[in-house]
Formats: structure tokens, sequence, C-alpha cells
């Protein structure tokens, strides 16, 4: 009798102690997928609370609420560029999303690491992921989540010159996004098509959806305040289609209402060193040399600060071509020999 009370005894000891500790796990996993959410927090803090999340995610029961919260935890990984670690939470997610026949976290893991794909340069592993992730979306009828794949989908094929690809993707994607609240996400497909079209000398079409961007960021005020400058950055893409046509005088005036834009430079040091020499090119297209070449310098020496290579190697173009026209040879051979 004194044998079975301690073992009874001991039996609901432990299972009390399972139970805060299941409690306990519980608790601090929800307190760590709310800090790693929490963008006041510096990026270091918020690491060290998703690896501890991780860390627990690991050994839990595989049901709904877990693949919700490792899918979180994925894709804080990838916010936060860290490629070994959302490499471990994509497996996992992977696995654990197969086994329970879990199609909804799986499509969204793979649109994910598609993504991630496409930060590392990896254009074709992209692709194939979010061709995977597509399929899934299209068994589940879920619109959104399908929009956006086919969006990021036609990034790639923007990356790698598909332009009539690029642009077929992108209405699709729209064609998801009516009535909905994602607005920010058809601008960028307005945006994107407007891209497309002009590479594809489709200048008549470029300026439709460049218009129809900008109508999105004049009417939706999340869109106009964003950070990213979306404004600035659709007048430039406007300029450039003009541009492209030989109206100069058009991309000029596109690119000051460009320039209008407040904090520009300290917000998006591309967008403005890109508008930059746009607008010092369209200038001596037009004959016009007030503020050259200083203009091409100071973008030039914004993006060399930058590291924006490409740009660079644009600036010195530019110069290359400007220098030649002013028959300035010892200043073409030094601008020229540096163009790779």
């Amino acid at each position: 009798i004194f044998s079975l009370s301690l073992l009874l005894l001991f039996g609901c000891n432990k299972a009390s102690k399972n139970k805060n500790s299941d409690n306990f796990y519980s608790d601090s996993l929800s307190t760590y997928l709310t800090y790693v959410k929490d963008e006041n927090l510096n990026s270091n803090k918020r690491l060290k609370f998703n690896k501890k999340a991780f860390f627990i995610l690991k050994n839990q029961k595989n049901d709904i609420q877990f693949r919700n919260s490792l899918f979180t935890v994925t894709k804080q990984f990838f916010l936060l560029n860290q490629d070994k670690e959302l490499k471990d939470a994509f497996k996992l997610i992977v696995e654990k999303s197969i086994e329970k026949k879990d199609s909804l976290n799986l499509a969204k893991a793979y649109n994910l690491y598609g993504n991630q794909c496409i930060s590392l340069g990896h254009n074709d592993s992209a692709f194939y992921f979010f061709l995977k992730s597509e399929k899934l979306f299209k068994k589940l009828s879920d619109s959104l989540y399908l929009g956006k794949n086919y969006l990021d989908k036609a990034f790639v094929q923007l990356y790698v010159s598909d332009y009539s690809g690029s642009e077929l993707s992108a209405i699709q994607s729209l064609n998801y996004y009516k009535n909905s609240n994602e607005k920010q996400t058809e601008y960028l497909a307005y945006n994107l098509i407007g891209i497309c079209s002009n590479e594809l000398k489709n200048y008549d079409n470029a300026i439709i959806y460049h218009r129809k961007a900008l109508d999105y960021v004049n009417k939706y005020e999340e869109i106009a305040k964003s950070n990213y400058h979306f404004k600035a950055s659709s007048f430039n893409n406007l300029g450039y289609v003009y541009q492209n046509m030989n109206n100069h005088k058009e991309a000029v005036n596109t690119f000051r209402l460009a320039l209008n834009e407040k904090n520009l430079l300290q917000d998006s040091p591309d967008t403005y060193s890109a508008v930059v020499d746009n607008l010092a090119y369209s200038k001596f297209k037009l004959g016009d040399y007030n503020g050259l070449p200083e203009l091409f310098f100071e973008s030039l020496s914004i993006r060399e600060k930058n590291g924006l290579s490409s740009g660079v190697i644009n600036n010195k173009i530019h110069l290359s071509e400007f220098f030649a026209a002013k028959n300035d040879t010892i200043k073409l051979f030094l601008k020229a020999r540096t163009v790779s």
C-alpha cells in the first residue's frame, strides 16, 4: 500500500510537472512569436527570440497551430536574412506539412523559399518553387495567395529578361486581386506591366500602365506614404518611356516631378540616383547643358557609394557619350576605359 501510494503520488507529480512544463513552453512560444514580429525591436533581438521559438517548435506536436507558428518563424528567418536557419525551418515545415497533407502551409513555404532564391540570385530555383506553390494554390482556390505567387513569378521572369512572360504573369496576378484590399500589390503589378511593355517597345501600353500605377499612388494613402517612394519610382519609369521615344522634353518634365518627392535621396538613394542620371541624359539630348556634367557626377557618386554597380555602368556610358559629343577626348578616354 505504501509503495502504491508513492507510485500514485509520483505519477500525479510527474503529470503536474509535465502540464506546467507544457504551459510554460506554450506561453514562452506565444511571447517569442509576439516579439519576433515587433518591428520596434532591433534585428538582433528579434533573431534571438525567433531562434528560441524555433527551438521550442522542434519538439511540438504536429497540429495546425504548430505548423502555423512554424511558418511564422520561417518567414521571420527570411525577413531577417538568415539563410542557414531559413533552410532548416523550411525543411521542417515542408516535412510536417506533407506529413499532415497541409497544402496551404506547404504552398506558402514554397512561395517563401522562392523569394529567398530571388534574393540569392538563384532565379531558376525561384521559378521552380513558384511553380510548385502555384499548383497547390490553384487546388486550394486561394485567390490572394495565387495572385501574389503570380506576381512573384513575374519578377523572376523580368530578371531573366522574359518580358512577355513577366507581363502575362503580372496580368494574371491582377485578375486575382480584383475587389481586394491589396492596393500596394496591385500597384506593383501595374508598374511591372509598364516596365515590361517598355522593354518590348510597346510604348503606348507602357504609358497607360505607368499612369494607372500613378493613379493608385494618388488614390491610396498607404502607397503614397511608403518610404519606398512609389510615386517617384513611377515618374522615373514613365520618364524613361518618354526617353526611349526620344520625347526628351516630356521626359525632363516627368523626371523633375519625381525629384519633388521629399526625402527621396535619404530613403531611396537608388531611385534618386536613377532619376538624376536620367534627367541629365535627357537634358543632354535636348542640348541643354545647364547643370551638366555635374548631375551625371552627382548620380555616379551616389551609386558608387551605395554599391549600385549596374547604375554605375549606365552613368559611365552616359558620361562617355556626353564627353564624346563635346569632343573632350581625354575625359572620354578616362571614363570609357572604366566601363565594363
